[in-house]
């Protein structure tokens, strides 16, 4: 037998569960436990708010059982109604004849998707040309040397003390760590000054703190506008010294100054031999990436010759002999290394070193990265970019396709490229490091693009972009002639080999189909005509069978699936007969119980909250008839058909042979049996009752929603959240428990105010007997 292990008739001390509270202590005098009398005498409102309680989770779980239902019918009509979906079979191109093949010996030079009834209606002739980019490309723009700077091995070269330092700061909440590059050169304060407001300026704090040069000292300054306190957290230590900042510094409020001390200089001597002894260098060549390390012993580096070769020994051990040349270019031990490939498309690069070896206060004077290739990262005039070339005022500009774009030698390489990618002059500049092109292309296609370069100050484009190692290519469009039911003729001229015409998406691979003309006399003219014994491309179209039958049992399946759940809810009975009773639990039935028991509880009591309803059961028998007699033998003869069992609820069988031989032999029949529209003596297609059913319990859209939607609301449709039948229902018992609480407030507040009175006589007439009894004893 079963019964339910809770007594809705006891009661706990409880008021405080309601959010109302008693005196919380025993009558001091009287000996009573007020608060128990209290929650005895408050039961019955109690019992009225766990009731409306009660309801209210009732109404909850009802509503939680519709949506439910009604997300299977969203999710079903979003996947297989939504013109969004790639399985919309509410479509009428997804029954298309959507599988396009180019047929005859020059199939090979198109290349076709796309849907179109008329396909083999069209014929291609010939491709006269094909459509091309104009565009302008330079070889050989670097001189394919890796070349370090000067270099003293008997001298002495200028260590930055700065370079590669780093200090963080806090501001109020925030904090931000800078960095000063170790490839940069700071000869003056205003130089450190000026990369750490950049380095401030990117993380977004420049309108908060501020770096300034005072002369030879570095100043730090508050100027937020929140009277943060401005804070030196961490540093580099030799930084710090230098500069003369603190860890733990700080700048109470806004426009508070930290000025540091007196600096000497920014850079001291160093003997160069030192500066390369036992250091690593790691080179990259084609891709492949190898350290080398230099002696200890400084004898075999102290020249440049010797230099020269130590590093050749280690790079013919490190990528094999014969494939980079290192040379020595200078006197004795001054001078610059040359570091070059026997081939010229072949890329080496300095990847980086240790300290000393690299960046500009480095021994070989180049940045990480640097090659034999332009290195977009240095300044034009570094990179070696601007042979032969002089600016004016500082600056060089150039016409691009009638607009100006202005740069300096300061500039990168990068920086250049960028300013014209980003400019009007409708060209994309773009350098190819292996094969040493530098390449402007038009970002117009066809004979519309163009690509003129001229000077306008300095001669850039005389000498960097000249004539001798240029190679250019004129933009033109694409001919192509078709043929339309094998008799009118015509040429279609695109921009682009790639273009749409009447549902087919074409791409054009190659020309074919024209020949040189030739005169009387047999010699070529120049011009190309059609030649007549070339064989026509021509085009067979199709369903794709696969696709929409993937589809269509996808559809089924969920279908039938949808079909089980919604039945299920609709007979699984709730657990509340005379043997057995699971209403929702009280908030004092929960305080007595474990969270297993409580879970065990509800499972029980959400059981058939919607059992035999009416909406769910209109629901079922739509979807049970969804295949009306109408159509419903059509489907039969290709392979859809309703189970015979009246036990399944019309679930759907599918014979996906006969299915997929109707779409490939009667494609529209099939489409018609999905789609037809509703009329006065037809339901409409399979696909067209589906959505009507979809629509009418689960619509999202529209002032009045889905009958589901409108009693119990769903995410897909927000407003419906705050408006629906169930809805409006707890909140009518929101505001009856409101006056019950309020009431009961009242009830505790009476019961508190009279017991303590109670209290206060009980005591004074202890006091009384107390001295009667006093009296009476003399």
């Amino acid at each position: 037998m079963a019964t339910s292990s809770v007594n809705n008739n006891t009661m706990f001390t409880a008021n405080s569960l309601y959010g109302v509270s008693s005196t919380g202590y025993k009558g001091i005098a009287s000996g009573l436990d007020i608060d128990t009398i209290i929650d005895g005498m408050t039961a019955a409102t109690r019992g009225k708010i766990a009731k409306q309680l009660q309801r209210k989770q009732i109404f909850q779980w009802r509503m939680d059982a519709y949506r439910s239902v009604s997300n299977k019918l969203i999710d079903f009509a979003k996947k297989y109604t939504s013109f969004t979906s790639s399985t919309n079979l509410m479509s009428n191109s997804f029954f298309s004849q959507n599988t396009i093949t180019a047929k005859g010996s020059n199939s090979s030079s198109v290349t076709v998707t796309g849907s179109s009834s008329t396909a083999a209606d069209l014929s291609i002739l010939g491709i006269k040309k094909l459509a091309t980019t104009a565009s302008k490309s330079w070889a050989g723009v670097s001189d394919k040397v890796l070349a370090t700077g000067e270099f003293d091995l008997a001298g002495e070269t200028n260590q930055s003390l700065v370079a590669g330092s780093s200090i963080t700061l806090k501001y109020g909440s925030s904090t931000v760590s800078l960095s000063l590059d170790s490839n940069k050169e700071y000869g003056t304060m205003e130089d450190v000054a000026n990369a750490l407001n950049a380095a401030l300026k990117e993380e977004g704090m420049d309108t908060k703190i501020e770096f300034k040069a005072e002369g030879n000292k570095l100043s730090l300054l508050n100027k937020g506008d929140g009277n943060n306190t401005l804070e030196i957290k961490s540093g580099t230590e030799s930084f710090m010294n230098l500069v003369g900042f603190k860890v733990g510094d700080k700048l109470e409020k806004t426009g508070d100054t930290l000025t540091g001390k007196e600096v000497a200089g920014l850079t001291q001597p160093v003997p160069t031999l030192d500066l390369l002894k036992g250091k690593k260098i790691t080179f990259t060549y084609n891709g492949v990436t190898k350290s080398i390390q230099l002696p200890e012993d400084g004898t075999k580096i102290n020249t440049g010759a010797g230099l020269a070769q130590t590093i050749q020994e280690k790079l013919d051990s490190a990528f094999g002999a014969g494939r980079i040349n290192v040379a020595f270019e200078g006197t004795d031990a001054k001078g610059k290394l040359k570091i070059t490939t026997t081939d010229d498309s072949s890329v080496v690069s300095m990847s980086y070193a240790d300290d000393g070896v690299m960046g500009k206060n480095g021994v070989f004077g180049v940045a990480n990265g640097e090659s034999n290739r332009l290195n977009l990262d240095a300044s034009i005039k570094e990179s070696g970019f601007l042979q032969n070339c002089t600016p004016v005022d500082g600056e060089y500009k150039i016409n691009i396709n009638e607009t100006e774009i202005a740069f300096k030698e300061t500039d990168t390489v990068k920086d250049f490229i960028d300013k014209i990618n980003n400019s009007d002059a409708k060209v994309k500049v773009s350098y190819a490091t292996t094969a040493d092109v530098l390449t402007f292309v038009s970002t117009e296609s066809g004979s519309s693009g163009q690509v003129n370069i001229t000077d306008v100050a300095g001669d850039f484009a005389a000498n960097v972009l000249g004539a001798s190692n240029k190679s250019e290519k004129e933009g033109q469009d694409a001919v192509v002639t078709v043929s339309f039911n094998g008799t009118d003729t015509m040429d279609i001229v695109r921009n682009s080999n790639t273009f749409t015409m009447d549902g087919l998406n074409i791409t054009l691979n190659s020309t074919f189909g024209y020949i040189k003309e030739k005169d009387g006399s047999g010699n070529e003219t120049g011009n190309l005509v059609l030649d007549t014994t070339q064989e026509a491309i021509t085009f067979s179209s199709k369903v794709d069978s696969d696709k929409i039958l993937e589809a269509v049992k996808s559809m089924i399946t969920d279908y039938n699936d949808m079909v089980d759940y919604i039945n299920k809810e609709l007979t699984t009975k709730p657990n509340n007969s005379s043997k057995s009773n699971y209403p929702p639990l009280t908030a004092e039935q929960k305080k007595e119980m474990s969270e297993s028991e409580i879970q065990a509880w509800e499972e029980k009591a959400k059981a058939g909250m919607l059992f035999n309803d009416l909406d769910i059961r209109n629901l079922s028998n739509s979807l049970r008839f969804v295949l009306s007699s109408a159509n419903s033998a059509d489907l039969a003869k290709m392979g859809i058909t309703t189970s015979t069992s009246y036990a399944e609820n019309g679930k759907i069988t599918l014979d996906e042979a006969k299915f997929k031989a109707a779409l490939e032999s009667d494609p529209e029949s099939v489409k018609n049996v999905f789609l037809a529209e509703k009329t006065d003596s037809s339901l409409g297609g399979m696909m067209t009752q589906m959505k009507a059913i979809t629509d009418k319990f689960a619509s999202t859209t529209g002032s009045t929603k889905g009958i589901l939607i409108e009693k119990a609301g769903s995410p897909s449709a927000p407003t419906s959240l705050l408006k629906n039948y169930l809805q409006t229902q707890m909140d009518d018992i929101d505001k009856i428990v409101d006056g019950l609480k309020t009431k009961l407030k009242s009830q505790v507040t009476r019961y508190n105010n009279q017991f303590t009175q109670l209290e206060r006589l009980i005591s004074q007439m202890n006091t009384q007997s107390e001295w009667l009894a006093q009296q009476f004893s003399y």
